[in-house]
């Protein structure tokens, strides 16, 4: 990966190019640092000024892409933020376009059944474990445990075989996140939003040259990255090491709102 800052220059003369620029940015870890409750994020004031910059840009079409459900992330962004910004939720499988409502993208409706019984088996077994918070979703499902006991990890890796037994026998996936586990259905993923934005703008992107902007931090913002293959893919990523398609990397929430700002000023 390049260090994008120290390419910046570069970077934005090739974004100039474009008559629209496409951002397709993650939450979590992206736009906001992640607690150990993940109730107590918020949005700096910073944060506010530059996405409102953002997003009063017309030649900018801008989409934060998260796990979170699209209800929770309303109120984090506050109102003026999320009724002018596209969102979608749950890694794609909602999905809410300024100006409508939120829908059920085709793929994860289709799937959603699948996890049920995965549900149903975890919670079963494992809602004694003290600290773990479960939070069941539209299309998917999910087990926080930043604050278990250190005695009890081992309970955790039990649960993340049990998972992986559960998801060969129904059609999901395990993702193993940043002390999260979460099973979504095969067919869904963050490229959804992508998919779902290029149908929602097919007409105007049609008519001019156009540029995607993807950022994200962890390994369920890489389906992003592959589906942006010709565009800019940018990991928040201290680790280095970490395998990724991103081109280029930023080593934190800062940095990215250095670009970010630069980005709302491109005209």
């Amino acid at each position: 990966m390049i260090d994008l800052l120290k390419e910046l220059d570069n970077v934005l003369d090739h974004i100039k190019s474009f008559d629209k620029i496409l951002i397709f940015s993650d939450f979590d870890g992206t736009l906001v640092s992640i607690k150990r409750n993940p109730e107590n994020v918020r949005l700096s004031k910073k944060g506010i000024s530059i996405l409102n910059k953002i997003l009063k840009n017309k030649k900018i079409i801008t989409g934060i892409v998260s796990g979170r459900k699209i209800s929770e992330l309303q109120s984090f962004l506050g109102n003026d933020i999320s009724e002018n910004v596209n969102l979608f939720g749950c890694h794609g499988s909602e999905i809410r376009f300024k100006g409508s409502v939120t829908k059920i993208a085709r793929e994860a409706e289709k799937a959603k059944e699948n996890i049920i019984p995965i549900i149903n088996f975890i919670m079963d077994k494992y809602n004694k474990i003290r600290g773990v918070v479960f939070e069941q979703k539209e299309n998917s499902f999910a087990v926080n445990y930043r604050n278990i006991r250190d005695s009890d990890i081992e309970k955790i890796n039990e649960m993340k075989i049990d998972f992986l037994k559960m998801t060969n026998r129904y059609s999901a996936r395990l993702l193993n996140l940043k002390k999260v586990l979460e099973v979504v259905p095969d067919d869904v993923d963050k490229s959804l939003a992508i998919k779902a934005t290029m149908n929602e703008y097919g007409k105007i992107l049609k008519s001019c040259n156009h540029l995607k902007l993807c950022i994200g931090d962890d390994i369920t913002d890489e389906n992003l990255f592959i589906e942006n293959n010709e565009g800019i893919n940018v990991k928040i990523a201290p680790d280095k090491t970490s395998s990724t398609r991103a081109g280029f990397f930023l080593n934190n929430i800062s940095e990215y709102y250095v670009f970010l700002k630069k980005i709302s000023a491109i005209t």
